[in-house]
């Protein structure tokens, strides 16, 4: 028996509380709102369980679902996954999963950001990461590695950290990496680079070896503070404007070959010196 069209899409993600998520969710609105459709959205903090549940309720109450999961494999929520309405992963894709994705892709862009702290003379660089598990996790490290790789300094997978910021101490972390000989980080996210960026403009006023800084930003967030260093950049209003496009799409043609979409991010060279000023000291 067809279902009958209730006119919502239903997003469900693990938070809204950092930039990636509340930028997205915002975008998502307005792109959906525009082709006359409603967004329903689900808050799962990160919990398969919660994460299955919201795909069965929506499997009744909306025409199609727009998922950022934090399943590693598909099979984790695949006994929940609609087979009544279509479902496209966002941002990430768990391995395995048979659906359509529409996956950010920042290889490049991240090498270009870590090579451009090398070219300022900060060679030894940490790479602080949230979750380990992530495909797009996993995609900064191997960029990571290939321009550490390619550095003077080399490749040292003691550099990586893999940090939460609720509930870690940044300015622990910070003195640790400092005392391995890192005079650089890169953030992997547009969170950690946030917190980081705020913490190091201070901390940097009141040390004689300063600590540079390049990490992630949304193309259309841009403070003057993050104009200061090196980021890659997010392309959120492209993936949120394919996504609705894509979601209405399968709705409609619902026998469509599962497909994956890559949107890459950019990088964005720094609009003028950054706070770390341009000395280019080692340790």
């Amino acid at each position: 028996m067809m279902q009958t069209p209730t006119k919502t899409i239903g997003f469900i993600l693990p938070t809204a509380s950092n930039y990636f998520g509340h930028t997205l969710m915002e975008n998502l609105e307005r792109a959906i709102s525009e082709i006359g459709y409603k967004l329903s959205i689900a808050l799962t903090n990160h919990q398969i369980e919660k994460e299955k549940q919201y795909l069965k309720y929506m499997a009744d109450t909306t025409d199609g679902i727009l998922i950022i999961s934090d399943a590693q494999y598909y099979e984790m929520i695949a006994d929940e996954v609609p087979s009544n309405i279509p479902t496209i992963f966002l941002n990430r894709k768990p391995m395995e999963c048979p659906l359509t994705a529409i996956i950010e892709n920042d290889y490049s862009a991240v090498f270009q950001a870590i090579f451009a702290l090398i070219n300022d003379g900060y060679e030894n660089i940490a790479c602080v990461c949230r979750n380990p598990d992530f495909s797009t996790t996993k995609e900064v490290l191997r960029a990571y590695r290939t321009a550490m790789e390619n550095s003077p300094s080399g490749y040292h997978e003691e550099w990586i950290h893999f940090f939460d910021w609720k509930d870690g101490d940044l300015p622990n972390l910070v003195e640790e990496l400092k005392a391995e000989g890192c005079n650089a980080f890169f953030t992997a996210s547009q969170t950690l680079t946030e917190h980081f960026l705020d913490y190091l403009f201070l901390y940097n006023t009141q040390q004689e070896h300063r600590i540079a800084l390049a990490g992630f930003s949304n193309i259309e967030h841009n403070t003057t503070l993050q104009q200061s260093i090196d980021m890659v950049t997010q392309p959120i209003k492209s993936i949120a404007d394919l996504a609705a496009q894509q979601i209405i799409y399968l709705i409609n043609n619902p026998e469509t070959e599962p497909k994956d979409y890559i949107i890459k991010g950019t990088f964005r060279k720094r609009n003028y010196e950054p706070f770390s000023t341009k000395i280019k000291q080692s340790f």
